[in-house]
């Protein structure tokens, strides 16, 4: 069976591959928030529902939530500003998207949907914004 990568590899690998977002977040995009070491802004990816792979097409279609962690400021108030930019930027290369190979995945499509949201988050106190996308990834070495 063909297996299609990660599509939240995938979508990461696009945002690191994007001057715009990486110009923001550096190299801070993954599936978790790190427990040492952690830097505001920063992104995470989490597939929260989607069609199941198929394999004969080499194609998979996912629903990726995409969390902007902005943390909190010196006076402990949320720091919704640099959160703010970095969701409204990637909602931006979302909707001009149309189409790029990360290695052996295509990305084929980024539709994004409902809108940004943006909350407090009850755990932490962090600025966070979100946004859920719909994700069409293809193998691209043919299998």
């Amino acid at each position: 069976m063909t297996v299609v990568p990660s599509s939240v590899v995938v979508l990461r690998d696009w945002m690191l591959s994007n001057a715009n977002i990486s110009a923001l977040v550096d190299q801070r995009v993954s599936s978790v928030l790190p427990i040492k070491d952690l830097v505001f802004p920063w992104v995470t990816l989490q597939r929260i529902v989607g069609v199941s792979q198929v394999p004969e097409a080499s194609m998979d279609t996912a629903r990726i939530q995409i969390n902007v962690w902005g943390g909190t400021k010196q006076n402990g108030l949320p720091n919704f500003e640099d959160a703010d930019l970095v969701a409204r930027t990637i909602a931006a290369e979302v909707r001009i998207f149309r189409g790029e190979e990360l290695g052996d995945a295509y990305l084929a499509d980024l539709d994004e949907l409902e809108g940004m949201q943006q909350l407090v988050d009850p755990d932490t106190g962090d600025a966070r914004f979100w946004l859920d996308v719909i994700a069409v990834i293809r193998r691209t070495d043919g299998q």
